[in-house]
């Protein structure tokens, strides 16, 4: 793990602390939920910021009555020592009905200092000739996912990519986010 890319575990060996932010969450319990931060932690949900304990309260508070759904830990990574993802898989009542969801952890001590929640999706990326981002020649293929110039290319398989479906960015192969597939 020297190069930061994170690695699968299983989800038993998740930190004490993730495992009793993610019970207490699931069970609405705000109290515990609360206890699990620093004082000074930051949550970024929904495109919104919460810092300190008094707002991420309330954001616990609103974010556990706004919908109604099951929730599901579908997988846990971890990218160093302090660093964590878990990736849950949620149905309900909310726009879309369902949505894969990556809590990104960030830990100082045993308490979790930032939580980044944002949607994981599977998505191709942009193809591969049309793509000015495609280092190799046009008669080349991709040498992200070896696929023919000008046949959409497809990301290996499990490898999520974060999209902000708010502004509808997409990725391009160079790991750089585009408008409508172009590069940026």
């Amino acid at each position: 793990m020297h190069d930061n890319q994170p690695r699968t575990i299983t989800p038993d060996t998740l930190p004490e602390v993730i495992t009793r932010y993610l019970t207490a969450h699931r069970a609405h319990d705000t109290a515990t939920a609360i206890a699990a931060f620093t004082r000074e932690a930051t949550v970024i949900d929904d495109g919104n910021t919460y810092e300190g304990t008094k707002a991420i309260e309330g954001w616990l508070g609103r974010s556990a009555t706004e919908f109604t759904y099951t929730i599901h830990l579908a997988n846990a990574q971890q990218t160093d020592a302090t660093h964590y993802i878990a990736t849950h898989h949620l149905e309900g009542n909310f726009p879309g009905g369902t949505i894969d969801l990556r809590y990104q952890f960030a830990l100082r001590g045993n308490l979790i200092e930032r939580l980044v929640i944002e949607p994981s999706v599977r998505l191709p990326v942009a193809a591969c000739a049309t793509s000015p981002a495609h280092p190799g020649a046009p008669s080349q293929p991709c040498p992200v996912c070896a696929r023919p110039p000008g046949q959409p290319a497809v990301l290996p398989a499990g490898l999520d990519v974060a999209v902000d479906l708010m502004t509808g960015l997409e990725p391009v192969h160079d790991g750089r986010f585009a408008r409508g597939g172009q590069p940026r």
